[in-house]
């Protein structure tokens, strides 16, 4: 069987290898990012429960999942960055739920249709690290807003050991990326191995262009950010 790199997050990644092993790979999980809850998040969610809250940003599918550790209340509007974030947050029981264009950019304007600056806070439930704090762009247009750090996604330092061997050993594997951020921290961690006889599985536009600073056999990314596209991909690939 041909070898399918998982950078995921453990708890996704065991349900992607799953997934990958039915069309005929043989997974090997390396999470690149590790998840650690705040515990503190949900008494931060509490007291900004007690003002008029207009929807609850979450863009990424870690943060649905702290939003639903940090509250038992399912019915507030969430806006996802997009399907996969979206399905993440129906699936935690949440029932007031907007999919967004499926990039933190272009949400921007998305919520600034849906809210008005005077309606109520609007609240950004996030990593520690994010690529835009959507918080201070939408203050600077007259919106109330407010921030919680619901989790840290800390980098791995270094490949696994089945992972360097699988570069070591250069044979035609493929590697699944979900976020720009693994994708960064795998480009930065196999700077020492020849890539270009793996392909490349990319959730998005986006998470593709930054594995292009290096030659690969391939880099595919789906038209839609989802799973399902993204797999669909790998199985065309296979055959």
């Amino acid at each position: 069987m041909t070898h399918a790199l998982i950078t995921r997050p453990l708890a996704e990644a065991n349900n992607t290898a799953q997934l990958v092993l039915a069309l005929g790979f043989t997974p090997i999980i390396d999470p690149l990012l590790t998840i650690e809850y705040r515990q503190e998040a949900a008494q931060e969610l509490a007291t900004l429960l007690h003002q008029r809250l207009q929807c609850i940003i979450v863009t990424s599918i870690n943060g649905a999942k702290a939003l639903a550790r940090m509250t038992t209340k399912r019915n507030m509007l969430i806006i996802a960055v997009g399907v996969s974030t979206a399905d993440t947050a129906q699936a935690e029981g949440f029932d007031n739920i907007r999919t967004g264009c499926g990039h933190v950019a272009g949400l921007m304007d998305e919520i600034k249709e849906i809210c008005q600056p005077q309606g109520g806070t609007i609240l950004y439930v996030s990593a520690d690290a994010i690529t835009l704090d959507m918080t201070k762009a939408l203050t600077l247009q007259g919106f109330h807003t407010a921030r919680i750090i619901a989790y840290h996604a800390i980098p791995s330092t270094e490949l696994s050991a089945a992972t360097a061997q699988l570069l070591t050993e250069q044979n035609q594997a493929i590697a699944l990326f979900y976020s720009k951020r693994t994708a960064d921290i795998f480009m930065q961690l196999s700077q020492a191995y020849d890539l270009s006889s793996m392909a490349a599985f990319a959730l998005s536009e986006e998470i593709a262009d930054r594995l292009r600073i290096r030659p690969w056999r391939g880099i595919y990314n789906p038209t839609i950010a989802t799973q399902e596209a993204l797999l669909s991909l790998v199985k065309d690939y296979a055959h």
